[in-house]
């Protein structure tokens, strides 16, 4: 190398500068025992964590790699560096004094497949692990077979029926201390919760639940979902839904948080929406304060995206446990319960890791065989071939793909779809008319920025609107704008990710109108509108846990390491009726073959943990 590794990496903007100031503050402490080893495995592990939203630096699967890095700055030309090979990486880190094994109190840990993390994240695996694993290991609890049997019989009797392993998720969710069940949309994860919430009320009309969601927006989509459930015999406008941070009293901006282990939160289950949004130190925080008597289960689709923060928790868990395999002590409580059994080949005679993680696997929406069902088993699978023809010979309608229009063909591409899903909005005679068509449609987007990201979209989008005489350049605000919410306001009762409709009030001012869990809307003046962006078009993260009938599908026309599986799916799931693809087929394919990663040792943390 040309240039000591610090000045090389400050030269060559490599990382974010709190990476090279922790890395340094490492080296300043690791005094006689530091390295150029150190400083580039501290850089690392601190970028990864915070910006690449892994857990930890995986050694073995950096060691020895080469990096282009311009350093254009420092030396005119373009340098490589490669990463040491993973002997001597890890020997000199072992050297280091700020480096510890497991346990050991120093900044940073190495675990004993070289894995490095931030002594905070690795404290937050391992209570995380233990926790789980403790709930795991608590015996079935007994509940009474004629409540549960009565209930159950009501809605086999009934138009919507429970399937076999909804019946499953139902008597795991009240017998066993930790249970997760996990299904694409559509699967029936909220109407199978709904039956829990149900008998639990039966069995004991004093028990304590608490139903979360990790964002405010994820909450009240759960809110009204419980609502429409409710019939003639059970009703749940009374079971509030609150974020996982008001539940637990984390303040906005303080490490203050009200519900810890030396003061539980109060409740006898827990269940937890969208738990593949949770990242892991809000899960850690979470199963903290949960007292030992406390049930906890997990709703979420485990093929989704991962969280914004660092993690793959939910991810991890379903990789640990033993999914859809169930103990001879459950299946006989189970056949007690429901009077059916649960066929052999789901039965697991060791009962180790069994019992806790359910898969609902029967689309109620999509027909698994075609259309949107097969497109998306398809990219869960990473089959591209599949993908390519079911595309090709979709009968369905539900399935559409075109070739990235270029640059300049984008405004004329997008004209027809404007005109079709956005034009009719501004001719409603009113906001909640208009505000249906929120519903109809979404452009989705793979990034925020480019020709092909949220704010590019955007600017064709309002162009073309300009073009009809809808708005005017330079309004920031005007009737029909769609607005989502950017940040988090619990005196109004507005969160990131809620979507709204500029609309004039009857005295002729401007503000936004945004639908509340009983169906109709709230007036927000426009002075007081939190942080907001347009949302004609939004990002395929921010779009999860959202349905539309349709979507359009945009990815950029460069493969990247952010196009996967994961993104590719979850915004095909986004759709009930139609799809439309705007993509490459060589940037489909790649990203359907990449998986979302996330460095982590929670599974291997909650495999040694339940052995032991």
């Amino acid at each position: 190398m040309k240039l000591p590794v610090e000045a090389y990496l400050s030269a060559a903007g490599a990382f974010q500068p709190i990476d090279l100031h922790f890395a340094r503050l490492m080296c300043h402490l690791a005094g006689a025992s530091a390295s150029e080893e150190l400083f580039l495995a501290a850089a690392l592990a601190s970028n990864v964590t915070l910006d690449e939203k892994h857990v930890c630096l995986d050694l073995a699967a950096r060691a020895g790699t080469v990096w282009e890095l311009s350093a254009a700055a420092a030396t005119g030309q373009k340098d490589c560096l490669r990463l040491p090979e993973l002997e001597q990486w890890v020997e000199k880190l072992k050297a280091a004094s700020v480096v510890g094994e497991p346990g050991a109190y120093t900044p940073l840990v190495l675990d004993q497949r070289n894995r490095l993390y931030l002594y905070r994240y690795w404290l937050y695996e391992q209570q995380l692990a233990a926790r789980l694993a403790a709930r795991q290991r608590l015996p079935l609890r007994s509940v009474d077979s004629s409540t549960v049997n009565a209930v159950l019989r009501r809605y086999d009797q009934g138009p919507v029926q429970l399937d076999l392993f909804q019946k499953i998720a139902v008597i795991a969710a009240l017998t066993r201390g930790l249970c997760v069940i996990t299904g694409g949309p559509g699967t029936g994860k909220t109407f199978t919760v709904s039956v829990v919430l149900e008998i639990l009320r039966c069995l004991a009309p004093d028990t304590t639940i608490r139903v979360c969601a990790p964002t405010g927006k994820a909450a009240n989509r759960l809110q009204e979902a419980l609502q429409r459930t409710s019939d003639d015999t059970t009703t749940f406008s009374d079971q509030p839904v609150a974020t996982i941070h008001r539940l637990l009293g984390i303040s906005q901006g303080s490490s203050k948080i009200r519900y810890a282990p030396e003061n539980p939160l109060p409740a006898d289950v827990v269940i937890v929406d969208e738990a593949s949004m949770v990242p892991l130190a809000l899960m850690a925080k979470l199963t903290a304060a949960l007292s030992p008597h406390c049930r906890l289960v997990l709703l979420g689709d485990k093929d989704q995206l991962a969280s914004v923060e660092a993690g793959s928790v939910l991810g991890d868990i379903c990789a640990a446990f033993r999914i859809n395999r169930f103990s001879p002590e459950f299946c006989s409580t189970f056949t007690m319960l429901t009077g059916q059994p649960i066929p052999n080949k789901y039965q697991e005679a060791s009962g180790f890791l069994t019992d806790c993680a359910v898969e609902l696997n029967c689309s109620h929406r999509f027909d698994p065989a075609a259309g949107i069902g097969a497109l998306s088993s398809a990219v869960k699978e990473g089959d591209a071939l599949r993908c390519r023809e079911v595309i090709a010979t979709d009968a369905s309608a539900q399935i559409s793909w075109h070739a990235l229009p270029s640059r300049s063909e984008l405004e004329t591409r997008l004209s027809e779809i404007v005109r079709t899903w956005y034009v009719p909005l501004f001719s409603e005679p009113s906001p909640e008319a208009a505000y249906a068509w929120c519903t109809k449609f979404k452009i989705l987007c793979a990034y925020r920025q480019g020709s092909y990201g949220v704010e590019g979209v955007t600017r064709v989008v309002e162009k073309i609107l300009r073009e009809h005489g809808i708005t005017d350049a330079g309004r920031r605000l005007y009737q029909g704008r769609l607005v989502m919410v950017t940040q988090n306001d619990y005196t109004l009762h507005l969160f990131n990710g809620d979507i709204g409709i500029v609309w004039h009030t009857a005295a002729g001012d401007l503000a936004a109108l945004f639908p509340d869990a009983s169906g109709s809307f709230r007036t927000i003046p426009s002075a007081r509108l939190p942080e907001h962006e347009t949302a004609f078009a939004i990002t395929i993260h921010k779009s999860q846990g959202s349905e539309f009938d349709r979507v359009l599908i945009i990815l950029p026309e460069a493969d990247s390491a952010l196009l996967t599986r994961e993104l590719v799916y979850t915004g095909i799931t986004r759709a009930r009726y139609h799809v439309e693809l705007w993509v490459s087929p060589e940037v489909l394919e790649s990203a359907i073959r990449k998986r979302f990663l996330r460095a982590s040792g929670l599974c291997d943390a909650l495999l040694s943990t339940v052995c032991t």
